[in-house]
């Protein structure tokens, strides 16, 4: 026996075969042969997200499942949202937000007195004009409507959380916000600014920090796209 939740209205598949409608935060009961099962759940009324999990029914009692949809629709809507938001090509992304043109490819890792004229003499999809982005460029990835951040604060404590907030109030970045750029190995990257060496890392919360002669960071390049 196989008991279901969900915290939406959905539809139910077991194995590709239709199982049955659930509504949100009823307990159904549903008889299935013993053995692994692969259950998915469909939002009522919106086509694309589907939630799956492995389900072991026993030979018998009872197994009880909980469908956590809302977070996986959540998700597929801002994916969605991003998706209109960046026109990607082979070698660069646009931000049809910001108006802003990136490489869709870090450097590896450099340190700052290494990078030089990296930018500018890039040649990406066919376009000059490329430049080391700033820390508002960078941070408006994050936020697109967000005023620019105070950079003063590094000569306080050489470090910089986004919007001057308190390390672990910041909400963690979005996954795929960034899927758009080649970035599953950068850590971090080097950003112009008033302070030299400003390295903002990506993982996790948004972060930035001075970085020592030795530190060394990725370089996304940047230009205006109608530049």
């Amino acid at each position: 026996m196989l008991l279901v939740s969900s915290d939406m209205d959905c539809r139910l598949e077991l194995d590709g075969e239709p199982l049955g409608d659930l509504r949100k935060d009823v307990v159904q009961e549903f008889r299935v042969r013993p053995g692994e099962h692969l259950l998915q759940a469909f939002p009522d009324e919106i086509e694309g997200p589907v939630w799956k999990e492995t389900v072991n029914a026993p030979d018998t009692g009872s197994v009880v499942t909980t469908v956590e949809l809302r977070e996986v629709v959540d998700d597929w809507r801002e994916q969605m949202a991003n998706v209109e938001r960046f026109t990607v090509h082979p070698d660069h992304v646009v931000d049809n937000t910001t108006g802003l043109m990136w490489t869709r490819t870090a450097t590896p890792d450099m340190r700052w007195d290494d990078i030089g004229g990296y930018c500018s003499k890039l040649r990406a999809g066919g376009f000059s004009g490329w430049r080391l982005p700033s820390l508002d460029e960078v941070s408006k990835l994050y936020w697109p409507d967000h005023p620019s951040p105070p950079q003063e604060t590094f000569r306080e404590t050489g470090e910089w959380t986004i919007f001057g907030r308190k390390r672990g109030e910041i909400q963690v970045l979005p996954r795929h916000i960034f899927e758009p750029f080649d970035q599953s190995s950068v850590d971090a990257v080097w950003v112009s600014g008033a302070e030299p060496r400003i390295a903002c890392s990506f993982l996790g919360e948004f972060t930035c920090s001075i970085g020592g002669k030795k530190a060394q960071a990725s370089t996304f390049c940047v230009r205006r796209a109608q530049q």
